[in-house]
């Protein structure tokens, strides 16, 4: 019912490193990446070039820095939770929904917009730490009380128990050594 977060048991990392290659700035794309804190995570946005080369995707680097084959065509080496690399932007899924309405474990899609990326949309499940905070991959929908500032549209997909994609665990306090 939900296979728009479904990938191939094997990588096609020669094909990725094709398509990767062959992609150019401000092109429309999205990706499906695999996370263990995070689960799995369709990004979907124009392609950006980092500053170091690095390909990035709603500002997620998803391969390095172009290269060339040995039979000269450009390429770029996937980063390794990139499991799926598509030229396009899928259509929304989902109904739309209030940020502060959506739960752990939720499946999801998020519409943002965020300097330099521009519009970008990030779907999966939805993961709230003890601080509070609620997200997809990496992107804040949700602060403890309110909806995060870079949140254009939210819509639920299904929520938590209405779909089989793994939920990740609640993520704990984030802890660091730099004061």
């Amino acid at each position: 019912m939900h296979d728009f977060l479904a990938v191939p048991a094997r990588r096609d990392v020669q094909g990725m490193k094709a398509t990767l290659g062959a992609m150019e700035e401000g092109e429309p794309v999205h990706a499906i990446l695999r996370t263990n804190r995070y689960g799995d995570v369709e990004l979907s946005s124009a392609a950006h070039v980092g500053i170091g080369g690095d390909m990035m995707i709603a500002g997620r680097i998803v391969a390095g820095p172009l290269t060339k084959t040995k039979d000269g065509e450009p390429a770029r080496t996937p980063t390794s939770d990139l499991r799926v690399v598509r030229d396009g932007v899928p259509s929304p899924r989902g109904e739309t929904i209030e940020a502060t309405d959506l739960s752990h474990g939720d499946l999801v899609s998020v519409d943002f917009t965020a300097v330099p990326y521009g519009e970008i949309s990030v779907s999966g499940i939805a993961t709230e730490g003890a601080d509070g905070y609620l997200l997809v991959g990496e992107w804040i929908i949700r602060l403890p009380e309110e909806q995060a500032p870079a949140v254009e549209r939210v819509r639920l997909i299904a929520r938590d128990g209405e779909h089989s994609i793994p939920v990740p665990d609640r993520r704990p306090h984030y802890q660091s050594d730099i004061l």
